[in-house]
């Protein structure tokens, strides 16, 4: 006779067996310790990952509800990875619909995607960072930044740039043509880290319905961003976090700090150069090889 095996599951704690083996095992094992460093960025992330024997995992493909609060951290992330003495300051620029515009979401992610194509076969460098936000009165409006494309802050290149989009949405209305875009020169880096640090993580920008993803890329790989990535020893990339821990508290007030820390035992970033970076790097490996000295 087959004995019958029962599990008691209790939150945060490994489901307890009676007889038998468990089917899957929450207990981390094998922590894997990475610095993770891109090229002439600005930003510096430790990530602690562990193998999770048989582990269940958050299924792909569900529905965007919101700009949440990881979204808004990703993007932050992304646009201080960009190698800006590499690729140069970008241009700013804002798409709007006219007053009659449509409420599908699909079809917004189409017109942008369309002047994507026309951007690629007149400018084949360029890149772009988009953002979609809801305006006021209801409608849709991307903004973000363009690489590659100084041409753009031009007589010739603001007209051509408005007649794209004008056409695209299908406006027909001339308002809309003059108005309908918008096209600013980003002056110093400065410009870049306010952008990032405040309207990017502005969080009151959802719709009160799912449009998909909030932010995003087009021709992104023109920007050639390298990540490096450095295995590290665990007391190391534990004394890395509690340097970035001091630096986001001192650069900050106590209650973005407790937003910012909250869940992030096992990854954490700060806005470091890649100087900065390597120093605390050498610094943490020098505590505890000095440690390890004293200890011997």
């Amino acid at each position: 006779m087959t004995k019958s095996v029962t599990y008691t599951v209790r939150k945060n704690k490994v489901p307890q067996k009676s007889i038998g083996e468990p089917f899957f095992c929450d207990e981390v094992e094998d922590k894997k310790c990475v610095l993770i460093v891109p090229e002439g960025g600005l930003m510096a992330k430790v990530k602690i990952s562990g193998k999770k024997e048989n582990g269940l995992t958050k299924k792909n493909g569900s529905i965007i509800k919101e700009y949440s609060r990881e979204a808004r951290n990703r993007m932050r992330q992304e646009l201080m990875s960009v190698d800006y003495e590499k690729n140069g300051l970008p241009v700013f620029y804002t798409l709007t619909y006219p007053g009659e515009y449509p409420r599908n979401p699909e079809k917004w992610k189409n017109d942008l995607r369309v002047l994507d194509m026309r951007m690629r076969r007149k400018m084949p460098e360029y890149a772009m960072q988009w953002k979609i936000e809801e305006q006021k009165r209801g409608a849709p409006h991307f903004c973000g930044l363009i690489w590659h494309a100084p041409w753009l802050i031009t007589r010739e290149g603001k007209k051509w740039f408005s007649r794209q989009w004008y056409e695209v949405v299908g406006s027909g209305d001339l308002r809309h043509l003059k108005a309908g875009t918008g096209l600013e020169r980003v002056k110093n880096l400065k410009q870049i880290i306010n952008y990032v640090a405040k309207y990017v993580s502005k969080n009151d920008q959802t719709f009160d319905y799912p449009v998909g993803r909030y932010w995003g890329w087009k021709n992104k790989a023109k920007l050639e961003i390298v990540k490096n990535e450095i295995e590290i020893g665990e007391k190391v990339a534990y004394g890395i976090k509690r340097v970035m821990k001091r630096s986001i508290t001192k650069n900050n007030k106590m209650n973005i700090v407790n937003r910012i820390l909250n869940h992030k035992r096992v990854g954490l970033w700060a806005q470091w150069d890649n100087k900065t970076t390597y120093d605390v790097l050498t610094m943490a490996e020098q505590n505890e090889e000095r440690k390890s000295v004293d200890m011997a």
